[in-house]
C-alpha cells in the first residue's frame, strides 16, 4: 500500500493538460516513467503536483503544496521500509514536534531527519492511558519521594490509587511531552534530530542501472529438509558467473529450483509480467534487449508501443522490442486536438496561410486524422508506424509468425 499518491501536472501549449499520478515509495525508474507521461523531460520544465492520497491522517497537514517530489519519496521510503515497525513512535514524533512549533507544518527536512532519530525516544509498551502510566511510572521508581510516599500511603491504607496514579501519570506526560500512541505505546520524544539528510547531499533512490531487478530464492517444495529462506539480489542482464552465484547462494541446482520476484524494471508495466512469467532465461533476454534499447533510445517509443498494442504479458512484450525505430512517437501531441492542431500547422506552413486554427474544430479533426492514419493515443503521446499500418492490439497479434517492425503479422 502507497504512503503517498500525488498527481503531477504539466500545463502548457499541449491541447490538454498532461499529468500522471505516482504512487510513493517509488523506485526511480517509476519516477521517470511518471515525468515521462507528464511530459516533463528536463529540470528546466515547470510543473506543478498535487497530493491526491495520504496514508496517515497525521501527517497530512505537514505536506506542502507543490511538496518536492523526491524529498516526498524519501520520506515514503523511510517510512515503509526502515521505520515501518515503528510508525507509532514517529507519529508521536511528529505531534510531539508539531506541539512545539506551535500547531505550524513541520519542514519536509525535518520530517525524514527525525525518521533517523526513532532511537531517540523513551518508549514503554501497553500504556493505553494516564493510570497505566502513573502506575508503569511508580513501580519503576520514577517518581519524586514525595509522590511516590503519597502513593505508598494510599496504599496502606487501603484508599483507592487510581485517581492519583491517573494525576500524575498526566502531569508527567504534560512536563515531559510523552504521546500515547493509538498502539499502545507511551512514547517520549526530547526533540533531539540526527542531522542526517541534507538537500542534494543524499541519494534519492537506492538503484544499481540495472534494466531488471530480481530477488531470487530457492522454490518451495514443502519439504523442510529442502527448502530455505535464504534470498538474493541479481541484477540483470547479468552473466553466466553472477547466474551461478545467485543459484548457489540460494541452494539451488538449476533454474528450475529457483523462484523470483521483480523489484525494479526501466518498463515499470513489466514488473507484474515478470513475476507471471518465472521464466529466468526469458528475463535475462527481456534484460539484455532492455539494456540495448536505452544505450541506443527508445525506451519511451518502446512504452508507448506497449501501451498502444494492450501488452500483458512479457512473451509479447518481447516480440514487440523489434524494429521500435519504425515508429514515430510525437510527444508534444497528449491527444485528438493537439493531433490536429499540428496537421494544420503542416498545412499552413506548405501553404504559406496565416493561422487558420481557430476555425476548425480541432478535436473531432484529430479524431478523424488519426483514425485514418492509424495513429494510437498512448499515456506518452501520440504514436504512429512510419509505413502508415496499424498498430495491432495484443488480442489481435498471433502467437507466431512472420514479424515486421516488431508486430506479429
Amino acid at each position: 500500500m502507497s504512503v503517498f499518491t500525488v498527481e503531477i501536472m504539466r500545463p502548457g501549449n499541449f491541447g490538454l493538460n498532461t499529468s500522471a499520478t505516482l504512487e510513493m515509495p517509488a523506485t526511480w525508474a517509476e519516477y521517470r516513467d511518471a515525468k515521462e507521461k507528464a511530459r516533463i523531460t528536463d529540470d528546466r520544465v515547470i510543473y506543478s503536483s498535487e497530493l491526491l492520497h495520504c496514508e496517515h491522517d497525521w501527517l497530512r497537514p505537514h505536506i506542502p503544496e507543490n511538496a518536492n517530489l523526491l524529498e516526498l519519496n524519501l520520506l515514503a521510503v523511510r517510512m515503509e521500509k526502515y521505520i515501518k515497525d515503528d510508525l507509532d513512535v514517529f507519529e508521536a514524533m511528529v505531534k510531539a514536534e508539531t506541539g512545539r512549533n506551535n500547531g505550524e507544518p513541520l519542514p519536509m527536512q525535518k520530517l525524514i531527519n527525525m525518521t533517523f532519530s526513532t532511537e531517540n525516544c523513551h518508549v514503554v509498551d501497553n500504556i493505553t492511558s494516564d493510570a497505566l502510566l502513573g502506575k508503569f511510572l511508580f513501580d519503576n521508581d520514577f517518581f519524586t519521594d514525595e509522590d511516590a510516599n503519597a502513593v505508598q500511603a494510599r496504599i496502606d491504607t487501603g484508599r483507592p490509587v487510581s485517581a492519583l496514579l491517573t494525576e500524575l501519570g498526566k502531569e508527567h506526560r504534560e512536563s515531559n511531552g510523552g504521546v500515547q500512541a493509538a498502539s499502545g505505546r507511551y512514547v517520549e520524544y526530547d526533540g533531539s534530530i540526527n542531522e542526517v539528510y541534507v538537500p542534494h547531499e543524499m541519494v534519492y533512490f537506492d538503484r544499481t542501472g540495472a534494466p531488471v531487478v530480481l530477488t531470487v530464492s530457492k522454490g518451495h517444495f514443502n519439504d523442510p529438509d529442502y527448502d530455505n529462506d535464504r534470498e538474493v539480489t541479481l541484477n540483470l542482464p547479468a552473466a553466466d558467473k553472477a547466474i551461478n552465484n545467485a543459484f548457489d547462494y540460494v541452494d539451488a541446482k538449476s533454474e528450475k529450483e529457483i523462484a523470483y520476484r521483480c523489484e525494479d524494471c526501466l518498463i515499470p508495466a513489466a514488473k507484474e509480467w515478470l513475476d507471471e512469467a518465472q521464466d529466468f532465461e526469458q528475463a535475462n533476454d527481456f534484460a539484455e534487449t532492455l539494456h540495448q534499447m536505452e544505450r541506443q533510445g527508445g525506451v519511451v517509443e518502446y512504452k508507448a508501443l506497449l501501451e498502444a498494442a494492450e501488452c500483458g504479458d512479457l512473451d509479447t512484450a518481447l516480440r514487440l522490442t523489434d524494429g521500435i525505430d519504425e515508429y514515430n512517437l510525437a510527444a508534444e501531441c497528449a491527444g485528438p486536438e493537439d493531433f490536429a492542431k499540428t496537421y494544420v500547422d503542416w498545412m499552413m506552413e506548405i501553404c504559406e496561410s496565416p493561422d487558420i486554427s481557430s476555425y476548425f474544430n480541432l478535436y473531432p479533426l484529430g479524431e478523424f486524422l488519426m483514425k485514418h492514419e492509424n495513429a494510437v493515443n498512448t499515456s506518452y503521446g501520440v504514436l504512429q508506424r512510419k509505413d502508415g499500418g496499424p498498430i495491432l492490439s495484443q488480442s489481435d497479434a498471433p502467437n507466431a509468425g512472420m514479424m515486421m517492425g516488431g508486430i506479429t503479422q
